[in-house]
Order: C-alpha cells, then sequence, then structure tokens
C-alpha cells in the first residue's frame, strides 16, 4: 500500500470513535440511560423521542458515517497485512466481508430507530404501536450484528500479529473484545434491569471496539513510513527478479 493509502487509513481508523461516540455523547444528558430500554413504557419511549429528536436524527448521521469510515479502515488494514506479510491468511480473507456484515446490519438498526425519530412529525404520522416496534426492531438489529462485530475483530486480531508492526496488546485485546461482542447477543435474552440492550453496561463492548479501531489508526499513522519502506524494497527486489 502507498503512504497515501496507509494514511488515509489511519485517518478513518481515528474518526471512528470520533463519530462513533457522538451517538453516546449526544444523549449523556440522560446518563445513565442514553436510550430508551425496551422494557419501558410505550409512553416512555415516546417521550424520549419528543425530547431527543434533533440529536437523535444527527447521531445517526453521525454513526452511519462512522460506519462508512470503518469500512476503509478495515479494507486499509487487510492491504497492509496482505502487502507486509505476502499471503493472504484466512483471517486476513474474513475482514472485508465481517466488516461489510457489520456495517450493513447496524444500518439496518439505524433506519429502524429513524423511523421512530421521525414518527409524530407533520409528515411522518405514526402510532405508538409503531415506534415500540421500530425501538426493539432497531435493536435486535444490533445485537444480530454482535457475531460480525466479534469475528471482524477476533480475525482482525490474529491478522496483524504476523505483521510485527502493531504491540501484540493490539492482537490479544482484539481477540477479548470479540469475544465480548459475540456474546453481547444474548443481552436480547434480558427484559429488564441495567443489562438490558444498549444500556450504557452492555455498551462496553462498543465503546472498547471502536476505541480500539482509533488506537490502531493512530499506530498506523506512526509507522506509515516504515511500511512505505517495506513497499519500496519489495517492489525493487520484484524488479531485480
Amino acid at each position: 500500500m502507498t503512504g497515501i493509502g496507509t494514511k488515509a487509513t489511519g485517518w478513518a481508523g481515528i474518526a471512528v470513535p470520533v463519530l462513533g461516540m457522538l451517538p453516546i455523547a449526544f444523549t449523556l444528558r440522560n446518563f445513565p440511560k442514553y436510550y430508551p430500554y425496551w422494557s419501558d413504557s410505550t409512553g416512555d419511549i415516546l417521550a424520549w423521542y419528543s425530547r431527543n429528536r434533533t440529536l437523535s436524527l444527527v447521531q445517526l448521521y453521525t454513526a452511519n458515517a462512522s460506519l462508512l469510515l470503518e469500512l476503509v479502515f478495515f479494507a486499509g488494514l487487510a492491504t497492509v497485512v496482505v502487502d507486509t506479510t505476502r499471503r493472504t491468511s484466512m483471517a486476513a480473507r474474513l475482514i472485508l466481508p465481517a466488516a461489510a456484515v457489520l456495517a450493513a446490519d447496524y444500518m439496518v438498526a439505524d433506519i429502524f430507530m429513524t423511523i421512530g425519530t421521525l414518527a409524530g412529525t407533520p409528515s411522518h404520522p405514526s402510532t405508538p404501536e409503531l415506534v415500540r416496534s421500530a425501538l426493539e426492531s432497531s435493536y435486535v438489529a444490533v445485537l444480530a450484528a454482535e457475531p460480525a462485530a466479534g469475528m471482524l475483530l477476533i480475525a482482525t486480531g490474529l491478522a496483524i500479529r504476523p505483521t510485527r508492526l502493531f504491540p501484540l496488546w493490539t492482537a490479544w485485546s482484539a481477540t477479548a473484545i470479540g469475544a465480548l461482542n459475540i456474546l453481547i447477543t444474548f443481552d436480547m435474552l434480558i427484559a429488564a434491569g441495567p443489562l438490558v440492550p444498549l444500556s450504557l453496561l452492555m455498551s462496553i463492548p462498543y465503546i472498547a471496539a471502536t476505541l480500539w479501531v482509533g488506537a490502531v489508526g493512530w499506530h498506523l499513522l506512526r509507522v506509515r513510513h516504515e511500511l512505505a519502506h517495506r513497499h519500496g524494497s519489495s517492489l525493487r527486489t520484484e524488479n531485480t527478479t
């Protein structure tokens, strides 16, 4: 990968937690309950949307933007792995498909959340039942995406370790965070309490994953000159053979 490509990948990774964490930051005035619980009454869910409609729309746009940047980051990171190791492992092959499935599933969740956010406005007449159904569908879509998130992180951790470009902690932490994301899927079995879907406690794996992407993106910017040197050396070797 060229120096420009590595730089773009690094900056995309740094931007992911900035944009991805805004959905939580925007509704911190409701701390620690920054989203409705699906155990809430329909009236409470409608009241949350009424109070947070503008912020909810903004955070949906920022969340979708972070998902697109996430695709750029993982595509670039997979390219770095293949260029550095000079081979395409199964783990490296899984990175981009898993990232695409994750982004698509999260965007489906955002569509349902948008339905609830716009419901009840003059141009979007609705019913309380539709708003509640959209909220629960959004949460189920998020939870259904977590195995893909886990596979993505575990595959990435396995793929980057042989490159020797990244600190060892980036590989094992990716595996640990990935395992947590897979387990979060079973959160859909919890109906009430502080461990319900999208509660602050159950968002910890998501927060950890986005911070991991930002940290690896920052590290890529630090090692981009070494990558450019390796790329140039490999090209010279190919030209002389």
